[in-house]
């Protein structure tokens, strides 16, 4: 088996990048060398061919590891509210739906820009899925 400088394809599947085509600024843990959680946040973009073929992933990934120490330190000092996560943080992001897609375009009174920001994409692509769902470009 060749090895390749990128992970396999199945790991950037377990973080929404093949299905979304982003990722941005999403904390999670990288393993260090050593074994150990390396906290990080982390943007990605896929790299495509003029038709489209997935030809790689770009990503940029920041070590959170002092801005932790620093909020853990302030906690314990009492300078910081312990809080609890969000029930619902939007993560993982789950698959897009016609309905899903629907209801969005609702709450953003068919402002498809809109619609992309919150989806991550941009408005072309929220106008692609109107096409491939045969969604109306206005209610």
């Amino acid at each position: 088996m060749k090895k390749t400088a990128f992970p396999s394809f199945n790991a950037y599947s377990e973080c929404g990048i093949l299905t979304y085509g982003r990722l941005d600024g999403r904390e999670c843990f990288l393993r260090h060398k050593d074994g150990h959680d390396v906290p990080v946040i982390k943007s990605a973009r896929l790299v495509r061919d003029e038709q489209g073929t997935i030809e790689g992933v770009v990503e940029t990934v920041t070590d959170l590891t002092e801005l932790q120490k620093a909020r853990h330190e302030a906690e314990e000092a009492g300078l910081l509210p312990q809080e609890a996560p969000p029930a619902n943080s939007g993560w993982p992001p789950q698959p897009l739906t016609r309905d899903g897609l629907l209801e969005l375009l609702d709450e953003c009174a068919w402002n498809k820009a809109e619609a992309g920001r919150r989806l991550g994409v941009s408005r072309t692509a929220v106008w692609k899925y109107n096409k491939k769902w045969e969604i109306p470009l206005r209610k």
